[in-house]
């Protein structure tokens, strides 16, 4: 086993988890793939990468940079694509949500999944809204008892993603 568990960031969302990557010892951040140019640059620069282990090419950042891990950033609809194609080749993948946009990627996934975790490969859906600080306050008031005894409870969950509605120059609508 290796002393460090070699890291590649895939899709600018991938950033997001610089920090706790950079932060834990053990973890080195090897490679960063983005088709987007400057998204890539960026985060390449973010993460302390060599420009030559910047890739725009998903399956050659696989073959040369030799990740231990992924952790998967990309538009949704690439999950469970390239977290099918890092198992079958023996890397742990780290994935934001949504994990496959579609019934049979998922019964895929999982099939990969599963057969990956019998050699030691591992999956993981990162999903945190959970963890959100309002999320963590309310659990923490229930569970001391300032609602009383809760007998039914129900949440929702809003996302604003205005930020991400785009007219078609990349300019925001």
């Amino acid at each position: 086993m290796r002393e460090t568990l070699g890291v590649a960031l895939v899709g600018k969302r991938a950033g997001a988890f610089i920090a706790g990557f950079s932060a834990t010892p053990g973890v080195r951040i090897v490679a960063v793939c983005d088709r987007d140019a400057s998204a890539r640059d960026a985060l390449g620069t973010r993460a302390g990468v060599s420009d030559e282990a910047r890739y725009s090419d998903y399956g050659r950042m696989l073959a040369d940079a030799r990740p231990d891990a992924v952790a998967i950033g990309t538009p949704m609809d690439l999950h469970a694509e390239q977290s099918i194609i890092a198992l079958g080749l023996g890397i742990h993948v780290l994935c934001e949500v949504t994990a496959a946009v579609s019934v049979d990627e998922c019964r895929v996934l999982a099939s990969t999944a599963r057969r990956a975790a019998l050699s030691g490969v591992q999956y993981m859906l990162a999903e945190n809204a959970c963890f959100r600080r309002e999320l963590v306050l309310v659990r923490a008031l229930a569970s001391s008892g300032r609602f009383g005894r809760l007998y039914y409870a129900e949440g929702e969950y809003l996302h604003d993603v205005k930020h991400l509605h785009r007219n078609a120059d990349g300019t925001p609508t």
